[in-house]
């Protein structure tokens, strides 16, 4: 009886330890996947916040020479802008 009882808590024991390492892992993936998630938002918003200074830019610089200027001239401003300011940024344009 003292060998049953011994043997079913440490099959317990394996059970809880490789129950334990499976969720080790699963943390280890989630570590991962909230890095690589961080990343993109980090992305994201250096993206956004570049996006506002290109729009607000080139209305300005557009609106300086063209009262009512057409989607085709804000266009080729905004555009303009972007090669002059953050080659980086229009670069990526292309990769998303």
């Amino acid at each position: 009886m003292f060998q049953a009882t011994t043997k079913r808590i440490f099959s317990k024991l394996d059970n809880l330890q490789k129950m334990l390492e499976k969720i080790m892992k699963n943390q280890e993936k989630m570590q991962d996947d909230i890095k690589s998630v961080k990343e993109e938002v980090a992305i994201l918003s250096y993206d956004q916040d570049c996006v506002y200074s290109v729009i607000l830019e080139s209305a300005q610089n557009l609106l300086e020479k063209i009262i009512y200027p057409t989607f085709d001239q804000f266009k080729e401003t905004a555009k303009s802008f972007m090669e002059k300011s953050d080659i980086n940024f229009f670069s990526s344009l292309g990769y998303r």
